[in-house]
């Protein structure tokens, strides 16, 4: 499935404004409730009808605005799955899959993509299974297929989703292959919709060096270069290390938060500004060095440069 959207709607709460392309997979539109990702949806299946823009489905077009075309819903060919999932319920999970197939008539191809969707969406020991049996994520996962997933869990995003598109009151942040838009979200507002803790006011001082007054002028070196309109930076709270040899710097520790397989370890920068939040550092138990280390270091890929 190729798809093709470049549209703009007034709902009157926000001004969704949405670019994107997508070859097939899964593709997951990630934010907040009421950021624009289910108006999104409901746009390409032809529920809401857009001020301006474009929607072109496998070279079918099915809106634009300045020709004139908008076919109705039911000549889009496009499925539009609420949290319901709308699975045959007398239907084993093989079963429902595979009538999600049922246009392919070559067997052993029908049977293959079968095999892929299972092992992509996790499904394996499952296929025996009634709807009923099912956990709601698996019975969402069987009524996938080329889809666009609508969802504010960035845990669920990054473990379904091949391609990932980010909105933020309306505005697409973000757009890019799953694993790319978590290693460099770009923006604040994208950085703190994909995880990241740790966001903090900086400025470039240098082609790959910024420099962070409020964690107490510390300086950090970086691996992509620093762009000009530089904010702010972020660091995942994973990605601190005892032993990293770049950019360390010495942490007072105030407070820790204990979960179920890991700890968060709360701690500030030596002479940060007082009011500013404190750090988190994340590691599994197995993981937390004791005692606690004087310095941490980043390592320089691990630095998230942002912008706006």
């Amino acid at each position: 499935m190729s798809l093709f959207v470049d549209i703009e709607k007034d709902p009157g709460s926000f001004h969704l404004k949405v670019k994107l392309e997508t070859d097939g997979g899964i593709t997951g539109l990630l934010g907040a409730s009421g950021c624009g990702k289910s108006m999104t949806l409901r746009c390409i299946a032809g529920v809401e009808t857009p001020d301006r823009g474009r929607i072109v489905l496998d070279g079918r077009v099915l809106f634009d605005s300045e020709q004139r075309i908008n076919l109705p819903p039911q000549q889009r060919g496009v499925g539009y799955l609420f949290q319901s999932y709308a699975l045959f319920p007398t239907m084993t999970v093989r079963q429902n899959l595979l009538a999600g197939l049922h246009r392919e008539k070559d067997k052993a191809k029908k049977q293959a993509l079968y095999r892929q969707a299972v092992e992509l969406l996790g499904l394996a020991g499952l296929e025996q299974r009634r709807p009923a049996e099912l956990s709601g994520g698996q019975q969402q996962r069987v009524a996938s297929g080329d889809v666009l997933l609508v969802t504010h869990s960035r845990d669920e995003a990054y473990r379904m989703c091949g391609r990932l598109a980010i909105l933020d009151e309306g505005e697409l942040l973000r757009c890019g292959a799953t694993k790319e838009v978590f290693a460099d979200p770009g923006s604040r507002a994208a950085a703190r919709l994909t995880g990241c803790k740790n966001i903090a006011a900086a400025r470039r001082i240098g082609p790959n060096t910024v420099l962070v007054e409020d964690w107490g002028g510390l300086e950090f070196t970086t691996a992509r270069p620093v762009p000009e309109d530089l904010c702010a930076i972020g660091i995942r709270a994973h990605y601190f290390h005892p032993k990293a040899p770049a950019n360390r710097f010495d942490v007072e520790y105030t407070g820790q938060i204990e979960e179920p397989f890991e700890w968060i370890i709360q701690m500030r920068a030596a002479n940060q500004t007082p009011g500013m939040p404190d750090i988190w550092w994340r590691m599994t138990k197995d993981k937390r060095p004791n005692p606690l280390p004087g310095q941490l270091g980043i390592a320089p890929e691990n630095i998230l440069l942002l912008t706006r």
